[in-house]
């Protein structure tokens, strides 16, 4: 089975069968239909008996009336389907959404694909819900997207799930509230792979009918509002809970999903609004203070020593500068560090000897002191923040280092570039400043055999040490956004276990 529809049903007789019609007039046929009467006391039921006659791809329940939230969590664990979809009773969907979707899925398994919708009322077109399509993505750049749009993006209605990504995520909407669907949200921001199609499969009815649109009391209005409140506090803190690590994407979703609150003001006597406006400048004060709380947790993770290594021309210096400037780091250059030491002390011998490994053991408790002691006259106690980047610093006595946990650790490289690539790059990027620049095509061609084997030897050694490592072959400024953006972690070292120790990497500066 390809397609569950859900269709929850609630004293819905009046427009059901415009619904059903639209669902058993489709163009692609491999799917069931999933109808929970959720204790309809009008002739729901009777309508729903004479499509049982005549289709045997209906699946029916009742219950006594336990709400929307309850009958979705039921009818999502009923799903045959690979995919499902929501569609409610009032409302109707095209006649080839379901080969549109199946057209999609059968290239690419997705967790969530998103379709467009039309409102109406009174049988005309109020607005369109049309978001530009887009190819897979995660849930929360599909989200950013859709703000970016200034889309709407929390509707169930506009969604095909994956089953098996609803029931391994174990996905459940808040029982006995109103808005239950806010939880979408998080729903989406959970996906690994999103995509969005410009296809229009939906027509959202707006009536006073059915199980989403009644008009009711104040003491009812009173409830919807606090549902509100709730559910927008259950998703932000989920919300929060998933981005911790990323406090950007957090504060671009979360201030969005402040408009959400609007909704709950929207049919409250005077004295209740002005009650629930209060609330919601609350929520905008606890949310600014959860934003930055998660920029600060971020911080005092980044604020250690980080240290780039990698071969020659691979990038560091320019990742370093990056950092120091976006994060206000200083840098700290261990190739002019390892010339000044070995100029004060050349009887250690660190460029040029045979056995590095002793030459920079002698070497990092030296790093550590220089850089505790700018710390000291700086009056900075505990945070060091320095970017240290250079080609010749040894894996070995890196990682066997004690105080390693003061640094963070990336590796660079460029080993899928052939030699001819390597060349070519260096001659079209290099500056004045750069060591090849006064050098011949001949005497660079020289070193580039030279900086592929210290390539290919830097990148066994990456993985022989568990040492997270980018390759900087082709879009560097790409590769340097994503450690921007969500890489540069404390976590990215490997410590378990024995350290490999069969490659012995002594580069040399001839």
């Amino acid at each position: 089975m390809k397609f569950s529809i859900i269709v929850p049903c609630f004293n819905s007789e009046k427009n059901l069968k415009a619904c059903l019609d639209s669902i058993f007039n489709q163009s692609y046929d491999n799917f069931e239909v999933i109808i929970i009467n959720d204790g309809s006391t009008d002739n729901t039921k009777a309508v729903i008996e004479e499509y049982r006659r005549n289709h045997n791809n209906i699946r029916y329940y009742e219950q006594e009336n336990k709400g929307i939230a309850y009958t979705r969590n039921l009818a999502m664990h009923l799903v045959s389907g690979e995919y499902f979809i929501f569609v409610d009773s009032d409302d109707t969907i095209n006649q080839d959404l379901l080969l549109e979707l199946a057209k999609n899925l059968e290239v690419e398994k997705l967790d969530i694909l998103r379709y467009q919708a039309l409102i109406y009322k009174h049988d005309l077109i109020r607005f369109k819900l049309v978001s530009k399509a887009f190819p897979t993505c995660t849930g929360v750049e599909a989200l950013k997207s859709f703000i970016e749009q200034k889309i709407g993006y929390g509707t169930l209605w506009m969604y095909c799930y994956n089953r098996d990504y609803v029931w391994n995520n174990n996905f459940k909407f808040e029982e006995g509230k109103n808005y239950e669907d806010f939880y979408n949200v998080y729903m989406v921001a959970c996906a690994d792979r999103i995509k969005s199609i410009d296809y229009i499969g939906y027509n959202y009815i707006i009536n006073n009918y059915g199980i989403t649109s009644k008009k009711e009391d104040d003491s009812a209005e009173l409830k919807r509002a606090n549902d509100v409140i709730s559910m927008w506090d259950l998703v932000i803190g989920k919300l929060k809970e998933l981005l911790k690590e990323d406090p950007k994407s957090f504060e671009t979703i979360a201030l969005s999903f402040l408009d959400y609150l609007e909704i709950g003001k929207k049919n409250l006597n005077d004295n209740a609004k002005n009650n629930y406006e209060r609330i919601m400048e609350i929520r905008r004060s606890m949310l600014n203070s959860s934003i930055n709380d998660l920029y600060s947790a971020k911080t005092q993770n980044l604020k250690k020593n980080i240290i780039i290594l990698g071969p020659g021309r691979s990038g560091k210096t320019s990742l370093a500068n990056l950092i120091c400037k976006k994060m206000g780091y200083n840098i700290v250059k261990v190739d002019d560090l390892v010339c000044a030491f070995e100029r004060v002390y050349p009887s250690a011998n660190i460029s040029h000897s045979i056995d590095r490994q002793i030459a920079s053991k002698a070497f990092y408790p030296f790093l550590q002191e220089l850089l505790i002691e700018y710390n000291r006259s700086h009056n900075v106690k505990n945070n060091l923040n320095y970017v240290i980047e250079g080609t010749y610093i040894d894996l070995e006595s890196l990682v066997s280092h004690p105080k390693l946990d003061n640094f963070i650790v990336l590796g660079l490289h460029y080993s899928n570039l052939t030699e001819e690539e390597i060349f070519d790059n260096i001659r079209k990027y290099e500056l004045p400043q750069d060591w090849t620049y006064h050098l011949t095509d001949e005497q660079v061609r020289a070193k580039v055999k030279k900086l592929k084997k210290e390539n290919d030897e830097y990148k066994q050694l990456f993985d022989s040490y568990g040492i997270i490592n980018y390759d900087t072959s082709h879009d560097r400024n790409e590769v340097f956004n994503e450690i921007m953006s969500d890489k540069i972690s404390n976590s990215n070292l490997k410590r378990e276990g024995d350290v490999a120790n069969e490659y012995k990497f002594k580069p040399n500066r001839n």
